[in-house]
């Protein structure tokens, strides 16, 4: 059988809240475009293999994401849980989206210390209930045995999760599409293990203070966590 997409970037769930952790790590492959609308995902005990949870877990994930608009479970011969054709998240990645002309880093790190700063502020007043996922995320990363191909994911994904939390959807949308130029900049320097140590250890000031409600703390950690991640701290 061919192995699925998202498959390739699953973590497997140690601790914490499992079916939280499973919603989360489907919902950024979809958000990602690993699956697309309309796509099958794997069986249910094949889920809960990779995964490392119980098919209960899949199960409790799944509702839930096809309560919100992301998923729709088929009945019949030719059923199954596919990806729905239209997923609530209008900054989702197109289908049809052009890779952006980013030609070199600097150009990458002035967009993003446009953008990314400026969202704490709107994250910062977020409920705690509306920040579970902002921790869930950071847990990925937490993760001392992570290959270099899953802390990409990860690092990336405790982004697009504060843009997910920002109350303007523009936000997620240039920061989904700013995913695959990220990926590309971060690549050489995840093979770092302490290089993605520190990154883990900015990402969890920076949630610490956005939980805390600190706006402006944050802002200032997201500027310094950007020019540390792009290389320019120095």
């Amino acid at each position: 059988m061919p192995s699925s997409p998202l498959l390739k970037n699953i973590e497997v769930i140690r601790q914490g809240r499992k079916s939280e952790s499973v919603v989360q790590q489907m919902r950024d492959a979809i958000n990602r475009g690993d699956l697309g609308p309309g796509a099958k995902l794997p069986s249910e005990p094949r889920l809960a293999e990779s995964f490392g949870v119980s098919r209960t877990v899949i199960r409790e994930a799944v509702r839930v994401l096809e309560t919100r608009g992301y998923l729709e479970v088929r009945r019949g011969s030719a059923g199954g849980t596919f990806v729905s054709e239209r997923v609530p998240d209008e900054f989702r990645p197109s289908r049809n989206s052009v890779a952006l002309p980013v030609t070199d880093d600097g150009q990458l790190l002035e967009v993003r210390l446009s953008i990314e700063p400026g969202l704490m502020r709107t994250v910062a007043c977020r409920s705690p209930r509306d920040l579970l996922d902002l921790r869930t995320a950071l847990s990925h990363s937490a993760n001392p045995n992570l290959t270099p191909a899953r802390a990409i994911n990860a690092l990336t994904d405790f982004h697009i999760t504060l843009a997910h939390l920002a109350a303007n959807p523009l936000f997620g949308y240039f920061l989904a599409e700013l995913v695959r130029p990220i990926r590309t900049s971060i690549s050489p320097r995840v093979q770092d293990r302490a290089w993605v140590i520190e990154c883990h250890a900015q990402h969890e000031a920076i949630a610490r203070a956005v939980e805390e409600g600190d706006s402006e703390r944050a802002v200032e950690l997201m500027k310094a966590h950007l020019l540390f991640e792009h290389g320019a701290d120095s």
